[in-house]
């Protein structure tokens, strides 16, 4: 924008364009600022969805693996992963791999205070993700 500011500046200066044409060059590169504004901030969108799939992803191989071995603990009568922890995890992305660990190893299936708190989460999630695509079409 300075240099196209410069440029313009430069030009009324010399004379070298007459007003009408001063203010067809002043409109012209705003528009192209704004398209390359819109273009950022759309990018910037999509980067920022990118890196959040990234790290649904690894919390989500993390709390898978809990939950297998969260079962196996069950099943050998051994200290097990306390429901807070599973929780926690669920609420900071790793709620798709929950819900893999919950279907495949058919763990946390039955109780029901716990099927709540993890759903709430999830609906976090998709709130999340539903008002950053709304923000970034709407503009």
């Amino acid at each position: 924008m300075r240099l196209a500011w410069r440029f313009y500046s430069e030009m009324i200066a010399s004379s070298a364009l007459s007003y009408s044409a001063g203010v067809q060059l002043h409109s012209t590169v705003t528009k192209k600022n704004e398209t390359f504004d819109e273009f950022f901030y759309t990018m910037n969108i999509w980067y920022l969805l990118a890196c959040y799939v990234g790290w649904l992803v690894i919390a989500s191989i993390v709390t898978f693996a809990l939950y297998g071995w969260d079962k196996r603990q069950a099943g050998l009568q051994r200290w097990r992963v306390p429901e807070k922890r599973l929780h926690w995890l669920s609420l900071v992305g790793g709620w798709p791999g929950a819900i893999i660990g919950q279907r495949l190893f058919r763990h946390k299936t039955q109780k029901l205070s716990f099927k709540l708190m993890f759903w709430v989460a999830v609906l976090i999630h998709v709130l999340l993700i539903a008002g950053v695509v709304y923000l970034g079409i709407d503009r």
